[in-house]
Order: C-alpha cells, then sequence, then structure tokens
C-alpha cells in the first residue's frame, strides 16, 4: 500500500515537473514553437514571417508576420506585435500556400492531398 502511494506521488511530482519545464518563472505550461519561415522585402519593407505551433497534444498552426524581428521568449511570446496573423483550420483543407496582400496574410486551401506542405516549407506569394 505504502509502495502505491509513493508511486502516485512520484508520478505527480515528475508530471508537475514537465508542465513547468519550459519556464524558468513558470509561467507557462507548454510553450509555443514559434520558427522563421522566411524574410520578405515587400517595397523597400522588411517582413518576417513565422509559424507558431501550439498545443499540448492536438497542435494548432499560426502564422504570424512582423515588420521587426521579433525576440521569443522561452513560452514562445514576443513583446513585438504582429502587423498580420492567420490560423491554419484544417477542416477547410490543406493550406496549400499563403499569399502576402497589402500586408495581409491570406492562407490558400485545397482538397487535393498533392497539395499539403510541411507548414515550414508553405509556399509564399506577394500580391500586389
Amino acid at each position: 500500500m505504502a509502495i502505491i502511494k509513493m508511486l502516485k506521488l512520484n508520478i505527480i511530482v515528475i508530471l508537475a515537473g514537465l508542465m513547468v519545464a519550459c519556464s524558468t518563472d513558470n509561467s507557462c505550461a507548454v510553450a509555443d514553437n514559434v520558427s522563421l519561415i522566411k524574410k520578405i522585402n515587400i517595397k523597400n519593407n522588411q517582413y518576417y514571417i513565422y509559424s507558431r505551433v501550439s498545443g499540448f497534444q492536438e497542435k494548432e498552426v499560426f502564422y504570424e508576420m512582423f515588420t521587426k524581428k521579433p525576440v521569443f521568449d522561452q513560452c514562445g511570446q514576443t513583446k513585438t506585435p504582429s502587423v498580420s496573423d492567420v490560423h491554419i483550420d484544417s477542416s477547410l483543407g490543406n493550406a496549400g500556400k499563403l499569399i502576402v496582400q497589402d500586408g495581409i496574410l491570406q492562407v490558400i486551401y485545397s482538397k487535393d492531398a498533392a497539395d499539403k506542405s510541411d507548414y515550414r516549407n508553405i509556399k509564399i506569394e506577394v500580391e500586389d
């Protein structure tokens, strides 16, 4: 009986440690995974497009565009405001490409499995 209680206590301690392992100040339970996808130049303005994968078990993918290169903390957060962001809604199909038009990100979806791309290698087009 005492062994079972010790095992339960150890499991709770391990799980609690995993939940706060990404932050030294215990402010985030699960860190977002943020990656620079592409740096683009539009009309002499630099833009930085990042992917953000959020969630513990069911991952959600977002794209964010910045006019200044952001600095992210250990939880994947930044104080630099994005000028545009978009969520990938898998119920609409595969994210085939991103369009940047008038400073706004848009997703073009496809039902064709051949159009499915890795979120880090998504095609990006700039339209005037």
